[in-house]
């Protein structure tokens, strides 16, 4: 597990946060649909209150002595000789997409298309990446790893400081339906007390609000009644293809609704949040 801390500061009490969790791109597979990863990056990097953590599964990584291999999933930009370092290759993608936003970046997961990766090969295409975005960031962007992470947000207005708690995991959950895989996280969300927990994997974008109780540690009862907001952060990569069969339609995996939410979080006297999911409409 980690703790890290990111500070925000804006200027006026009409603004807002927009946190993103952007993952499961799975770029070096044809079904992957890179126009809308660069639509939502381009949005990114034009909003000045924009930050992004990163979920896992940037590339598919999936090589010749992968069992799921297949020459025709794999993208177009790939060739031949590509194929005898297919993981830098791909990292390299993932690179070229993310600089315009390196900025805006707070961390990174692994995911576990990575993870495979870095136990069977002694590569971890996490920290190359993270490591080369850093070139084009003024800030540390941190690698939190296929573990659990929380990031105290301190929103700064002024004198006013607004802290949320944000739970970040790449996720494992093997849930079928997308019940299942919500409740995979509503469990989670008993393990820590946090006020956003984002979490990929399941190529799902889903978003519940549950509320928490919350009582002050000195002074009068005040009976808080507190959001709590839990999102799957969605995917890039089709389940299904035309005149291809990917490994997602071999198993007959739920069609995947493809995009990334934003989180606004508007930091008044009384914390709200928006939700917007920017899918491909």
């Amino acid at each position: 597990m980690q703790l890290l801390d990111y500070e925000h500061k804006i200027s006026s009490r009409s603004e807002s946060l927009n946190i993103w969790g952007l993952g499961d791109f799975h770029l070096g597979c044809s079904a992957c649909l890179e126009k809308l990863l660069n639509t939502n990056i381009h949005k990114i990097k034009k909003d000045p209150n924009a930050v992004v953590f990163l979920l896992g599964d940037y590339a598919d990584f999936i090589n010749i002595s992968d069992k799921r291999f297949d020459g025709k999933t794999i993208a177009s930009w790939l060739t031949l000789k590509d194929l005898d370092n297919l993981a830098i290759r791909q990292c390299d993608k993932v690179i070229e997409y993310l600089i315009p936003i390196a900025d805006k970046i707070i961390g990174g997961c692994s995911g576990n298309h990575e993870t495979k990766i870095l136990r069977k090969y002694h590569f971890d295409p996490t920290e190359y990446i993270i490591t080369n975005l850093r070139k084009y960031s003024k800030k540390m962007i941190v690698n939190l790893g296929y573990g659990v992470s929380v990031c105290r947000v301190k929103i700064k207005r002024g004198r006013e400081t607004r802290t949320i708690f944000v739970n970040v995991a790449h996720g494992s959950s093997g849930a079928i339906t997308v019940g299942g895989s919500m409740n995979r996280i509503i469990k989670s969300s008993q393990n820590l007390n946090s006020d956003i927990i984002l979490r990929g994997h399941t190529h799902q974008l889903t978003v519940l609000q549950q509320s928490r109780l919350r009582i002050p540690a000195s002074g009068k009862l005040q009976i808080v009644d507190a959001p709590q907001i839990l999102v799957q952060c969605g995917s890039y990569m089709r389940t299904y293809q035309e005149n291809v069969a990917g490994y997602g339609e071999v198993k007959e995996y739920l069609p995947s609704i493809l995009g990334s939410p934003e989180i606004q979080i508007f930091p008044q006297n009384t914390l709200s949040y928006n939700v917007n999911l920017h899918t491909n409409k």
